[in-house]
């Protein structure tokens, strides 16, 4: 039987996204959101943080964005694109918090959280290692 409105499929055919994998994608877009903001920031109106950083961090949340997208369909390359960025991001945010500008020590240190969180969500989470596993 089918519900009003939805084609006939076995129900084995029929596969929901683990909410673990549907939080890392909405932590990615936010992450990707985060990073175009801080870098629109830091690129044009702060001069403490530097063009270089604002530039990379720009260009960085179009990539975590892009790969949030990408993921939320199931895709494992898009997956990988987030779990290196959010790898990279939290440890530079972790570095950049001490290193940089004192205004700097609170967006970086939850930039770094958002995207350890992420990085768990999507690669220590069994749900999400069974969903791309069957990928």
């Amino acid at each position: 039987m089918s519900d009003v409105g939805q084609p006939d499929m076995p129900r084995e055919e029929v596969e929901r996204v683990p909410p673990p994998v549907q939080i890392a994608v909405w932590s990615a877009w936010a992450l990707g959101i985060c990073l175009l903001v801080f870098g629109f920031i830091g690129f044009l109106i702060s001069n403490a943080i530097g063009n270089g950083v604002g530039g990379g961090a720009f260009v960085l949340g179009l990539i975590v964005a892009g790969a949030a997208y990408i993921t939320g369909r199931g895709s494992r390359a898009g997956r990988a694109f987030i779990g290196l960025s959010a790898a990279v991001v939290a440890v530079v945010g972790v570095i950049y918090a001490f290193k940089g500008p004192g205004s700097a020590v609170i967006p970086s240190l939850v930039i770094a959280a958002l995207s350890a969180g992420t990085f768990a969500l999507l690669y220590l989470s069994t749900s999400a290692k069974e969903f791309y596993a069957r990928r």
